[in-house]
C-alpha cells in the first residue's frame, strides 16, 4: 500500500486497524513495516507465521487471481513450522497407511533428511516403527509400522524389491528395470549380485533377454 509523505500518521493507523482486523481471525502474529520507497512510502502487513498464513488463507484470503496464485504458491513451496513432538506424529500417520522411505517421509513432511532419519531412529528405538527390509543405504530404508505385515514392494529400493517382483513370475532384465523405473543396466547389475548370492537365477535366454526367477524364497519383510 502506498503513500505520500504527509499521509505516514494516516497510513500507519489504517495499518494497526487492519492488523486488529486480522489477529480477530486468529491470524498472528502480525508485524506493520512503512519503508520509503521511490513513489513515497509503502506499508506492509507481514504474517509471521506459516500455519498463521494457512489460516489467513482459509479464513480470509485474495479475490485478486495473481494474488492468490501467489498466496497458494506460498504455502505450497514453504517449510511448514510444528509444533514439538507434532513431526513424529505426522511419521506414525503417514507409516500407518502404507510403508515408506527415508526420503519419501522427508518430502511429505519437508524436513531434510538427516532430520527425518533422527525422528524415525528414535520412534524404532521406542518401538514404534520398523525397518521392513536389510539395506546397505540410508536413502533406501523402508520404514514401516510396528504392527505391518502386508507385502510391499519398495520401488526406491532395487535391491530388496527385485525378489519381490520375480515372486510374481518370471521376468525379463528390461521388465524389471520398467517396473522399478531405472536402466535396464543397472537393473542387470543388481540381478547379477542376487544370482551371486543365490537369490535369483536365469530360468533361459529369449529373444528379449535374459529371463530371471527366484531361486530361493526370500522372506517379504526381514527387521534389523
Amino acid at each position: 500500500m502506498n503513500k505520500h509523505l504527509g499521509y505516514e500518521k494516516n497510513l500507519l493507523k489504517f495499518l494497526k486497524q487492519m492488523k486488529k482486523l486480522l489477529e480477530e481471525f486468529g491470524v498472528k502474529p502480525i508485524t506493520i513495516r512503512i519503508r520509503n520507497v521511490r513513489t513515497g512510502l509503502k506499508g506492509e502487513l507481514r504474517i509471521n507465521n506459516i500455519l498463521k498464513l494457512e489460516t489467513f488463507s482459509k479464513e480470509i484470503g485474495f479475490k485478486h487471481i495473481k494474488r492468490k496464485k501467489r498466496l497458494k504458491l506460498r504455502l505450497n513451496s514453504t517449510r511448514k513450522t510444528y509444533k514439538k513432538g507434532e513431526s513424529e506424529k505426522l511419521i506414525l500417520g503417514f507409516l500407518k497407511e502404507c510403508p515408506y522411505s527415508t526420503i519419501e517421509i522427508s518430502k511429505k513432511i519437508k524436513r531434510s533428511r538427516n532430520n527425518v532419519a533422527r525422528y524415525l531412529r528414535k520412534l524404532e528405538k521406542e518401538n514404534k516403527i520398523k525397518r521392513l527390509f536389510k539395506t546397505r543405504h540410508k536413502t533406501e530404508v523402508t520404514w514401516a509400522s510396528k504392527n505391518f505385515k502386508g507385502n510391499y514392494i519398495p520401488h526406491h529400493d532395487p535391491y530388496n524389491a527385485i525378489p519381490l517382483i520375480l515372486r510374481n513370475g518370471p521376468k525379463t532384465t528390461k521388465e524389471i528395470g520398467e517396473i522399478i523405473g531405472i536402466h535396464r543396466t543397472q537393473a542387470g547389475k543388481y540381478l547379477r549380485k542376487h544370482k551371486k548370492e543365490g537369490v535369483v537365477k536365469i530360468l533361459k535366454r529369449t529373444k528379449k533377454g535374459y529371463l530371471w526367477c527366484v531361486s530361493v524364497k526370500r522372506p517379504s519383510s526381514v527387521q534389523t
